[in-house]
């Protein structure tokens, strides 16, 4: 009866704590030892003449036990929680000794367990549990470095004075850093000679954009860091033509009618569609020396024409020792080739010959 023995003072009676009492009461949390304790003393001091029943303490024993099971489980679901951090990146909260708060960010090395604290190890260092913030997804974070483009942008070609475009693109940090890109207009992917990367300055060629039609393109950027990040809707290009006559390109000299004559001349007799010819078709021809006749000219469009009634939609047109890759759905001449040339062949769904 220690416990209940108080001290007399000047008249007065001084109450007395334990050691074990005042750790008690520092605690807010009524933990199973304190409430083993509690029922001890109830049963040690219970008045003689009325005392607790056996179905209370059986009671109270229960409550005990059930207590205890609930703290273990809890115990054990921290120390499940905590192995599974290890490799995880975390940020932890560290309070200075002056009360400043900073926060740690790193990776979850291993975990300890020692008297029942749980501890995690951050890059070297040592962080309780209850010091713990937030778990970070490591993909997360190698998104917030990624290449980016981060407003919209618009830019103009006017075919009739043709220059190159150029624009800026983040081109991401750390372990997402990009060095190159590849770009998608129309639904074409545009020839990487014709697509530089300059520090954060990306520079279109005009070549690659000299076969577009007047009208309004979505470009689509692939970067080539670790994610492959893809930007869809940032860029735009509006192809114009402010003097149409100065954008036709003749690959003949100025004594001799043009492709387009000649085939014109066959529309109006006719009544035919227009066999066009590409600027890369022209330029081409015109390099290579290449001088179509008229009837040439009137084969390549026959062949055009039965590719076409075929369903060919790509095919490769032989004209004597002069290959061309003819686009039937718009009526497109879009490369020749001669025997100065490879003549390797890909993406063709058919061939005529004639």
């Amino acid at each position: 009866m220690s416990e209940l023995v108080q001290g007399v003072q000047n008249g007065t009676t001084t109450p007395t704590q334990t050691t074990s009492a005042t750790s008690a009461l520092t605690n807010s949390a009524l933990g199973k030892d304190a409430f083993l304790q509690l029922l001890v003393t109830q049963m040690k001091y219970q008045d003689p003449l009325n005392p607790n029943s056996d179905t209370e303490f059986v009671a109270q024993l229960a409550t005990f036990s059930q207590l205890e099971q609930m703290q273990n489980l809890s115990q054990t679901t921290t120390n499940s929680q905590a192995f599974s951090l290890v490799g995880q990146n975390v940020v932890v909260k560290v309070i200075g000794t002056s009360g400043e708060v900073t926060y740690k960010e790193g990776t979850v090395d291993f975990v300890t367990i020692s008297n029942g604290k749980v501890q995690l190890s951050v890059d070297g260092n040592k962080y309780n549990m209850d010091q713990l913030e937030r778990v970070v997804d490591s993909l997360y974070i190698l998104k917030q470095g990624a290449p980016s483009i981060d407003q919209k942008i618009t830019l103009e070609y006017d075919k009739s004075t043709p220059a190159d475009l150029t624009f800026e693109a983040n081109m991401g940090t750390g372990d997402t850093v990009a060095s190159d890109v590849a770009i998608v207009i129309n639904g074409v992917l545009v020839d990487s000679e014709d697509v530089t990367v300059n520090n954060n300055k990306i520079t279109i060629k005009k070549e690659a954009l000299s076969d577009l039609e007047v009208g309004s393109y979505k470009a689509t950027i692939v970067f080539n860091d670790s994610l492959y990040t893809t930007v869809t809707d940032k860029l735009t290009i509006n192809v114009k033509n402010t003097n149409p006559e100065a954008a036709v390109s003749k690959a003949f000299d100025t004594n001799k009618k043009s492709f387009q004559e000649v085939l014109l001349e066959k529309q109006n007799i006719e009544g035919q569609e227009l066999l066009k010819f590409s600027k890369h078709a022209n330029e081409r021809l015109a390099s290579r020396n290449i001088d179509l006749t008229t009837t040439q000219l009137e084969r390549l469009e026959t062949g055009a024409r039965k590719a076409q009634a075929k369903g060919i939609n790509e095919s490769l047109v032989m004209v004597d020792n002069i290959a061309f890759i003819v686009n039937t759905k718009s009526n497109t001449v879009i490369t020749a080739v001669n025997d100065s040339d490879d003549k390797i062949f890909t993406n063709i769904d058919g061939a005529v010959i004639i």
